[in-house]
């Protein structure tokens, strides 16, 4: 320890002390899994954090958004969930829960609050309120709001099987369904047929099916 040999014992030298070499000499990117378990409580959009040490005193700190959808067993028509936004629903899901749902709305959907305001239980509301004059953007985003609500409630999972022709047959997954509404109603150019046909789509999807 601390002696160099040079290959003639006349020339050993003794070397001065340096510093420890660290414990992971080289830098190298490594893959690490640490699987770790989390039960969250309520439905939500939670904010997830990760962060990491290495013996050399490296850190790093990730985060990422993680929905936490509801266990309802079946949708509910956009009638309903216009009630529950009207009320508060002080009976059944409550204020909080009915926030929450707007939140993971928020995050999964192009259209709320990027196109409509959705940011309050009373603006759901509106967006909810069945509209007489038949205006076809706003039937579809009554439709479209009730869908996203329906999957934070837990009704549909994104890849579950929706029907979508009206042959009573599951044909297309959710979330491509409500994205293919989506894309037609941020297309200034959509025809009131198209809107109307998204609207009819996401009526039949929001359907209860016992």
């Amino acid at each position: 320890m601390g002696r160099r040999h040079t290959g003639h014992h006349d020339h050993l030298a003794r070397q001065p002390a340096g510093p420890r070499p660290a414990r992971s000499p080289s830098v190298q990117p490594r893959d690490l899994t640490d699987a770790q378990a989390h039960t969250y409580a309520k439905p939500c959009l939670y904010d997830l954090t990760f962060s990491a040490g290495d013996d050399d005193g490296g850190t790093g700190t990730d985060a990422m958004p993680v929905i936490v959808q509801g266990n309802a067993p079946l949708s509910l028509l956009a009638d309903v969930w216009y009630v529950k936004y009207l009320t508060g629903d002080l009976t059944g899901l409550g204020k909080k829960t009915l926030d929450c749902y707007l939140k993971i709305v928020r995050h999964a959907s192009a259209v709320f609050s990027e196109k409509v305001d959705v940011s309050t239980q009373e603006k759901a509301a509106d967006v909810l309120f069945l509209n007489l004059l038949l205006d076809p953007k706003r039937s579809l985003d009554r439709q479209l709001l009730a869908a996203w609500l329906n999957f934070a409630g837990g009704a549909f999972e994104p890849n579950e099987l929706v029907d979508t022709d009206s042959d009573l047959k599951p044909d297309t997954p959710f979330l491509e369904a409500v994205q293919n509404a989506e894309k037609v109603r941020l297309d200034p150019n959509a025809t009131t047929q198209q809107l109307k046909a998204q609207a009819a789509i996401l009526t039949c999807i929001n359907i209860p099916l016992v």
